[in-house]
């Protein structure tokens, strides 16, 4: 085993990587008329979110059916919420917070 001893002052430093992991908090569905919008909880801006859209199929004995879905694109350090307008979107985070 090798050892090595420090001088007065010197320090040491381990670096370990993680893996980046998301984790579902909830999903929720959305209410007409509601836009759902995303604030950077870094630079506090309030912005729309965005959507990904994606393709679902569907296969029975009689038909072959496909419905497309938006998928949210969530990012880091971001918090999201529905509401009607921007100001709206502003006091329900104003309560989260």
């Amino acid at each position: 085993m090798h050892t090595e001893t420090l001088a007065p002052g010197q320090k040491t430093e381990i670096r370990v990587e993680q893996k980046k992991q998301i984790k579902l908090i909830g999903s929720t569905r959305k209410v007409p008329g509601h836009t759902m919008f995303e604030l950077n909880l870094e630079t506090q801006e309030i912005k729309q979110a965005e959507y990904q859209e994606g393709t679902v199929y569907a296969y029975t004995e009689k038909s072959h059916e496909h419905q497309h879905r938006l998928k949210l694109v969530v990012k880091e350090n971001c918090i999201y919420v529905q509401a009607l307008n921007k100001k709206n979107a502003f006091k329900k985070l104003a309560k989260i917070k």
